[in-house]
């Protein structure tokens, strides 16, 4: 269940459910959990991201909207054995966010999350 909240919440207080985002195929060198945060020009995307590949990859984070808009919100070197926390916004607000996907550098799926 992942639940909407405003961007009025407190900073360093939890903004609701971390949700864990799922395979698009087989195995992925990536696991991650996404948070959102409803904000008044979006949402705000938290994201948590462990790499488990033997050599280091480019993963960027899309954010899916109506007509199948896409929107890159984040891009980072996924390096063996590490985390990656990032916070970005997308212009997708309630209603309008429809998937987060984060793809390797040549737009291939590893995991994905289809919002409610």
């Amino acid at each position: 269940m992942l639940a909407w909240t405003r961007g009025t919440t407190p900073a360093g207080a939890p903004t609701g459910p971390a949700v864990a985002m799922t395979r698009v195929e087989g195995s992925s060198p990536v696991s991650a959990t996404v948070r959102l945060t409803s904000t008044s020009g979006g949402t705000t995307v938290e994201l948590r991201c462990s790499y488990h590949g033997d050599q280091p990859a480019t993963l960027r984070l899309v954010a899916y909207g109506p007509g199948n808009e896409q929107e890159q919100i984040g891009s980072w070197q996924g390096a063996p054995g590490t985390d990656f926390r990032m916070n970005s916004p997308t212009h997708f607000g309630r209603g309008s966010l429809s998937r987060l996907e984060l793809v390797k550098s040549d737009g291939s799926p590893l995991l994905a999350y289809d919002v409610p």
